[in-house]
């Protein structure tokens, strides 16, 4: 349990979750990961990691990242499907995570290099500041990086 900022925590007692004067209560959230696949190890390379509370914010990145891809090497057929999925494949994967389901798209680079972006629902618990009741509810996701 974690000491809670209180008079009683002053004197050294320890609260229970019950004791709090509020009660977190989950919201939904969602997860944007991009990850790189370099061809010789195969191995994932997580590039960035970003946190919505919209469903929407998460694919408008997804697809402001994919559109900046066109100056990095992408084969003409990659384009065509980047430029394909930005301008209507988008809804199909936002629909997917208003049902409580990820969804990804990734692309090939010349060089063999394949870019992957992951958006997944996920649960998360509004942040309280510690010395007020102030409830903060942009997530910001523990990393330890």
């Amino acid at each position: 349990m974690r000491t809670a900022h209180s008079p009683h925590a002053a004197a050294g007692k320890t609260l229970h979750p019950s004791e709090l004067p509020f009660t977190p209560a989950p919201f939904n959230g969602y997860w944007l990961q991009v990850v790189r696949y370099v061809a010789s190890t195969a191995l994932p390379e997580p590039s960035a990691l970003t946190m919505s509370t919209e469903s929407n914010s998460a694919i408008r990145s997804m697809r402001i990242q994919l559109r900046t891809y066109h100056a990095s090497g992408m084969t003409p057929r990659e384009v065509l499907r980047a430029v394909e999925w930005t301008e209507s494949g988008w809804i199909q994967a936002l629909a997917a995570l208003q049902r409580g389901e990820p969804c990804s798209f990734s692309i090939v680079l010349g060089s063999g290099v394949r870019i992957e972006w992951r958006a997944t629902p996920k649960k998360l618990l509004p942040l309280i500041d510690a010395s007020s009741t102030t409830c903060h509810t942009s997530p910001h996701p523990e990393l330890s990086r």
